[in-house]
């Protein structure tokens, strides 16, 4: 009877512990699709302009929108997994954005001509038809861009298995 008492107690602390093995194995993989730039093994769509100095979706502070996927609510039925960003919700569904261009952007697209553009002496770095952020600073009105799909979170066979080897890895002990 002791031995069915201990079962009991290490089930009940199981189905405490679920929420948390869940939430940690989604997290898990999140992350390892940002380490790999894919999704259920499909590769993210590069960059149009390639810039191998950095990987996909991890901008100039170093992966502030990586940062932000966490649990955003939890219960012992039910984990949500999510990001209060919505650039990142943008990425992980694709959109297209129209915005009006402000003056920080006009100054942060001037010093990206003058960082990758142009050379000291005045000169362009890059031919004439490659210029792009000396027109985007100089642009009225708005500007409308397509934001390609980048999945990262979402439903997966794959994290199903994932879950599944999770949870029955924290069940054998109990049982066997």
């Amino acid at each position: 009877m002791a031995d069915l008492n201990t079962e009991i107690k290490a089930y009940r602390r199981f189905l405490d512990d679920l929420p948390s093995i869940v939430a940690d194995t989604i997290i898990d993989w999140v992350l390892d699709n940002f380490e790999s730039q894919s999704y259920e093994g499909v590769p993210w769509p590069d960059r149009k302009e390639p810039d191998s100095s950095r990987a996909l979706l991890i901008g100039e502070r170093g992966g502030t929108g990586r940062r932000s996927i966490r649990v955003t609510s939890r219960s012992k039925k039910q984990v949500t997994i999510g990001t209060d960003l919505d650039y990142m919700i943008a990425h992980n569904e694709g959109a297209r954005i129209s915005m009006d261009i402000t003056p920080k952007m006009r100054r942060f697209f001037w010093a990206m001509h003058f960082q990758y553009e142009v050379n000291q002496d005045g000169t362009l770095k890059v031919p004439e038809d490659k210029v792009k952020w000396k027109w985007m600073a100089l642009k009225k009105g708005r500007i409308t861009f397509n934001m390609p799909q980048r999945q990262f979170l979402g439903p997966s066979k794959e994290l199903d298995m994932k879950i599944s080897e999770a949870i029955e890895q924290r069940l054998k002990p109990i049982f066997t």
